[in-house]
């Protein structure tokens, strides 16, 4: 049955959390936390909405490459706040004591990892970073500086999820044996000439490390996840959210082998396909992501279902569904896999700011969920195949595979 009573606690706690970084011994009726903020497409502002409804908390400093969105953003603060189009200002703001990242995927290593290098926790929105190269840079570079990195996969601090997770990893399903995604969507769009960039976007700093190219509206602010350049489509945004919980239900974290089919619309003005198959093998079981070929629930718009030898479970919209109601009955007790439960996502991460353990959705898992997304695209990409080593990061026996974990980036923006 329904995890509803979960679900209810897991609302009120989200309308409640609070999205700040704080320091180890600091309470929270101390003076304000100083928060910067970089980013302010659609992730940056719904952060910051949150951010600014709580007590103990101040944005003093905002930043995007778009300065119609920085006045319209700053204008929304009780306070007035630095505004840069330069994140290395905002980094050097004197005694700013966290950082939100909420940029475009291909600036997510750049700006994270000049973030922890001067001195700041982070909270970066998923996936962690734009290939599986940069990715294990900054879980590198979070562990030798010791900071604390959540990344912004939320389900993890939905009460109902984490009872779904205690569910399937004391056992109740019994061996897992089977587990699907699936996500609608996939845009297309009809290709429009490229243009001169609106007057208070600085187009050059947009692009940062990607290729230099002219302005074209397709490709800026909401729709940059459909172009390879700055993000992986729905599979890296979407689909590494469902992938981490798989790897948190499962206790494992790296396919084995994987291989995928793409559909692509020639007419389309975006690079990342409309339908995508994916196949993942991973040690006792297969994983499929399904995108607008559903292989999942056509009446949910995405989801996962866990399938064992007694039972499945379903995962939607942060709630759980397990078939046979019975195998739920059972509470979680002694010897079971019990997960603690925090009063929400945002407030594990201050949580963690303070005590300087690391929370749940932390750097590794991050990175670990991410990386498989990227694998899903670079098997549709390069359309065969591909055997994968965890502990090498690296393709087996495929140096031509290998090539595509990094890219290539543009100076100055080259770190």
């Amino acid at each position: 049955m329904a995890g509803t009573s979960d679900r209810r606690s897991f609302l009120a706690s989200l309308a409640a959390c609070s999205l700040v970084a704080g320091v180890a011994g600091r309470s929270r009726a101390a003076e304000p936390l100083r928060l910067g903020l970089i980013g302010l497409g659609n992730s940056g502002r719904r952060l910051l909405q949150v951010a600014r409804g709580q007590q103990g908390v101040e944005v003093v400093a905002l930043c995007d490459v778009d300065k119609s969105r920085l006045a319209e953003c700053a204008g929304t603060l009780a306070r007035p706040c630095a505004q840069f189009v330069d994140y290395r200002e905002l980094l050097e703001t004197a005694d700013l004591q966290g950082v939100i990242l909420a940029t475009p995927d291909h600036w997510h290593a750049p700006i994270g990892l000049a973030a922890l290098h001067s001195g700041h926790d982070l909270y970066v929105e998923t996936p962690l970073a734009l290939t599986v190269t940069e990715g294990r840079e900054i879980v590198d570079a979070a562990t030798r500086l010791g900071r604390v990195v959540q990344v912004g996969n939320s389900h993890r601090g939905a009460a109902p999820i984490r009872t779904a997770v205690e569910l399937i990893r004391s056992g109740r399903l019994g061996k897992i044996e089977t587990v699907r995604a699936w996500c609608t969507g996939g845009e297309s769009a009809a290709p429009v000439p490229d243009q001169a960039p609106p007057a208070d976007l600085d187009w050059d700093r947009w692009l940062g490390p990607a290729p230099e190219v002219p302005y074209n509206p397709q490709r800026a602010h909401r729709h940059w996840r459909f172009y390879w350049d700055y993000g992986g489509g729905l599979l890296a945004e979407q689909g590494s959210r469902l992938l981490d919980l798989v790897h948190w239900a499962t206790g494992l974290s790296a396919p084995l082998n994987v291989q995928a089919r793409a559909t692509y619309d020639l007419a389309n003005a975006y690079e990342t396909p409309t339908s995508l198959d994916v196949t993942y093998e991973y040690p006792g079981f297969h994983l499929s992501w399904s995108q607008n070929s559903w292989r999942g629930k056509p009446e949910t718009p995405d989801g996962l279902v866990f399938i064992g030898s007694r039972g499945r479970l379903y995962l939607e919209h942060n709630n759980y569904q397990i078939q046979p109601e019975g195998l739920a009955i059972d509470p979680i007790g002694p010897g079971d896999f019990e997960l603690p439960r925090p009063a929400g996502h945002f407030e594990e991460w201050v949580d963690c700011l303070r005590s300087r353990e690391q929370p749940s959705a932390d750097v590794a898992s991050g990175h670990a969920a991410a990386t498989t997304a990227h694998l899903g695209n670079l098997a549709a990409r390069l359309q065969r195949t591909l055997t994968w080593s965890a502990a090498d990061e690296r393709f087996v026996n495929d140096p031509a595979a290998d090539r595509w974990l990094s890219r290539p980036t543009r100076a100055p923006y080259d770190r």
